[in-house]
């Protein structure tokens, strides 16, 4: 506002913006608070509400409230005035990973409402707002980095705020909504740091908070998330695989064995959401891998203590029906047969059942531990691949299952499945030697991939038949 001097950001524990406090120094050298902003998060890190409070003039503390279909606002709701917009979006194009803006549909209190139709130019960005006869109401242009210069238009009938790559412009704040992050066009730069690790064979990713490499004019990113080549001939990742496994995108018309040639595991953002929540659920939770794998160690051990306890009840058992006999349902079974000793192994395993289901819930917490030990690690992790040129777009989904969590899995599973004295034991001890390093997978870890590729040739089909 007029009266900022300076600005004090206050974060959460996820990273995320909560309060922005504008302030004055005076002529005394005193501090004067001015204008603040609150912004309220969903449990997906997504932004469901604005405060602004002026602290000069009138009208107090104004709240919009937002409406999304996964990252992309398609409603707002003005409560202190009684106002809203909604938002319509039309499918994917070369120039807009996004769901392009259409038209804003403006509802003034008490009115029917009156639409507006966005012009987009050639980075998705808008152009220009016009009504429904064609009559131009805003024009937009920027600099390299999205700050608007000077253009002329009616600025306040509708207030749009949606303007470079179609993200909305936050007057207050004085900076971009991408959905991950907030985005500075006068630095060039995001507020918080890039949430995926950078690729040491990919230098431009160590710089965690540039946008778009430093290169607006070649890059662009959709959501403060995936920097993605503005003309097509460069790859852009959500997570990199190993250098040399990243699958070619040949020359149309030929596409990458197993690709389907429609939607079938078509990235979508709420899919890309669904794999950052994945890798970094696991880097939120406290404490080392290390310690997480002593954890489950521990967890194994007492369950394999457990096993013991009760393997060796139910062979006394056995023994003792063997040589003494035993009495079933007030029928003596005499000693020195196998009835006797089948009759003393059935009882002898109905009293150690209890010790036997206190094992398997053990070893599933033991299990857990040994997942998140893997994930920190990065043994067991699920990840996601684009790559796009003037061929089309080639994805790949792909979860990577550890040989430990494997293990881990199948004998915890098994134990539950077939809860006997006996075989218990031989699950928790094949356990307990893949948590100590006797026993792993011979074929190491699993590797389940999802790909398909959409040729750009065949843009128009895809649209209809998808529905975009």
């Amino acid at each position: 506002g007029p009266h900022t001097q300076g600005v004090d950001y206050a974060y959460d524990r996820e990273d995320r913006l909560t309060q922005a406090q504008a302030y004055q120094i005076n002529p005394r050298g005193q501090r004067v608070d001015r204008e603040v902003i609150w912004l309220f998060y969903d449990g997906l890190g997504r932004r469901l509400a604005k405060a602004y409070d002026p602290r000069t003039g009138a009208g107090g503390v104004k709240r919009t409230e937002y409406v999304l279909d996964n990252l992309d606002p398609v409603a707002e709701y003005s409560l202190w005035n009684g106002q809203r917009a909604e938002f319509y979006r039309g499918g994917l194009e070369a120039f807009s990973p996004t769901p392009m803006l259409l038209e804003m549909r403006h509802f003034p209190e008490g009115t029917l409402g009156q639409s507006y139709w966005y012009h987009l130019d050639g980075r998705g960005s808008v152009a220009g707002l016009t009504k429904h006869q064609g009559q131009s109401t805003h024009n937009y242009r920027y600099d390299a980095y999205g700050q608007v210069l000077p253009a002329p238009g009616n600025w306040t009938d509708p207030h749009n705020h949606y303007t470079f790559a179609g993200k909305e412009w936050d007057e207050h704040l004085g900076l971009y909504e991408f959905g991950f992050r907030l985005y500075d066009p006068w630095a060039g730069i995001w507020l918080t740091r890039e949430p995926l690790p950078g690729q040491p064979w990919e230098p431009r990713t160590w710089q965690r908070y540039g946008y778009a490499f430093a290169s607006p004019v070649s890059y662009y990113d959709p959501y403060g998330l995936a920097v993605i080549a503005s003309n097509g001939s460069n790859s852009g990742t959500l997570r990199l695989l190993q250098p040399g496994s990243i699958p070619p995108v040949p020359s149309f018309p030929s596409k990458p064995k197993g690709a389907q040639w429609t939607d079938q595991c078509l990235p979508q953002p709420w899919a890309i959401q669904i794999i950052i929540d994945t890798q970094q659920i696991a880097q939120r939770i406290p404490l080392s891998s290390q310690t997480w794998a002593q954890v489950g160690t521990t967890l194994d051990f007492i369950a394999w203590l457990t096993d013991v306890w009760a393997a060796g009840t139910v062979a006394a058992g056995t023994v003792l029906g063997f040589t003494g006999g035993a009495i079933v349902e007030g029928k003596p079974i005499p000693g020195g047969t196998l009835a006797g000793a089948l009759a003393g192994l059935w009882l002898t395993e109905l009293s150690v059942r209890p010790l036997l289901l206190t094992g398997n819930v053990l070893a599933t917490f033991a299990t857990g531990a040994t997942i998140i030990s893997e994930a920190k690690e990065e043994k067991t992790r699920l990840q996601m691949t684009l790559t796009l040129d003037s061929g089309g777009l080639s994805y790949e989904y792909q979860l990577i299952v550890g040989s430990g969590s494997q293990i881990a899995i199948a004998m915890t599973t098994l134990g539950w499945l077939a809860p006997e004295a006996f075989t218990s034991l031989l699950y928790q001890s094949v356990a307990l030697g893949s948590d100590v390093g006797w026993v792993s997978t011979p074929w190491g870890s699993l590797r389940f991939r999802c790909q398909g590729f959409v040729p750009l040739a065949f843009q128009q089909t895809f649209d209809h038949r998808t529905g975009r």
